[in-house]
């Protein structure tokens, strides 16, 4: 690395947090190093870790200027605040124009940056997203490809991942907007923000290209879901909507439905065990919707209404495999 992009504003914020991420944040620093685009800074906020970890982002803060780790305030028991917390902590101290968030157990393609700011700055566009790869213990797959261009979620409700690992941010977009993580949640706080900052973005774009590689553990799941959370992410969300008016929920339908079926299909494959009462009890005014579904989630909703339970088990266990929440 130069001096001269040592010493240069930056041109990218990369927001990483973690908490006991010991096993994997090595490499996804390393990918950010490995960057053949040099003018960023990473923020790397630490939330109560106990175990290695932040000694790794304590070692490249000092083999790296363009590294800078963050520590949150430790609390009584020393439990992590959230992500939403941290992310928030990241976004204040980012001094670039434009924002990356990367969790802890992810990694980057080499030409992530440099791909996605040539295509904002060309483009204008308030957020570049880009396709990725799911990573799983023993495989790799790709999530659908989409092509190079300008696009809207709410033309191809398709479009919206819900993810905000995947797309770059004009910061202005978010301050302008006072788009934040909601700390009040502990699921559903990247779609949240996700969808809010498509509602405020006039331009989008996407690159086109594979350029993320979103890690899996074990079964699938990357967060510890409980009933309560969703319960809380589905009261937050309601709440959400009816801020909306009329005009905006009939042009935001296709996205607000896609959410609420991801939130469901979360009472059936990230708890211990399926809850139907949850599926049902979440969002009830799509329930008349669920059997217009097609594929697999669609025999899934056919046999839950047949309440023939003793099909549901293996059909459950392979949307579980496919992580088809977000599908």
């Amino acid at each position: 690395m130069s001096s001269d992009a040592a010493l240069s504003k930056p041109e990218i914020s990369i927001i990483v947090p973690f908490h006991n991420a010991e096993k994997f944040i090595r490499n996804s620093l390393n990918s950010l190093q490995a960057q053949n685009f040099s003018k960023f800074e990473v923020l790397m906020v630490n939330d109560c870790s106990s175990d290695g970890s932040e000694k790794i982002a304590q070692m490249f803060s000092e083999k790296d200027s363009r590294f800078r780790l963050i520590s949150l305030k430790d609390n009584e028991a020393l439990k992590s605040h959230g992500v939403s917390k941290a992310r928030n902590a990241g976004i204040y101290e980012a001094s670039a124009d434009y924002i990356v968030f990367l969790d802890s157990d992810d990694w980057l393609e080499k030409d992530t940056l440099s791909e996605a700011y040539s295509d904002a700055v060309s483009t204008g566009a308030n957020i570049v997203q880009w396709n990725f790869s799911d990573e799983y213990d023993l495989r790799s797959s790709k999530r659908p490809f989409f092509p190079k261009g300008f696009f809207s979620v709410f033309e191809n409700a398709d479009m919206f991942t819900g993810f905000v690992t995947t797309a770059l941010y004009k910061k202005s977009l978010i301050f302008d907007n006072d788009i934040f993580f909601d700390e009040n949640i502990s699921i559903g706080e990247d779609i949240l923000f996700s969808l809010r900052c498509f509602i405020y973005s006039s331009v989008n774009y996407f690159t086109g290209k594979y350029l993320s590689h979103y890690r899996l553990k074990g079964n699938g799941l990357s967060h510890n879901i409980s009933e309560a959370r969703i319960k809380d992410f589905a009261r937050v969300f309601t709440a959400f909507e009816n801020g909306l008016s009329e005009f905006e929920r009939e042009k935001y339908s296709a996205v607000i439905f896609k959410i609420k079926l991801i939130m469901k299909k979360m009472a059936l494959v990230t708890l211990a065990k399926p809850d139907y009462s949850l599926f049902y009890g979440i969002f009830s005014e799509t329930n008349s919707m669920l059997l217009k579904q097609k594929g697999l989630e669609g025999f899934v909703f056919l046999m839950i209404h047949l309440k023939l339970y003793f099909l549901l088990t293996p059909a459950i266990m392979l949307l579980k495999k496919i992580d088809a929440r977000y599908s």
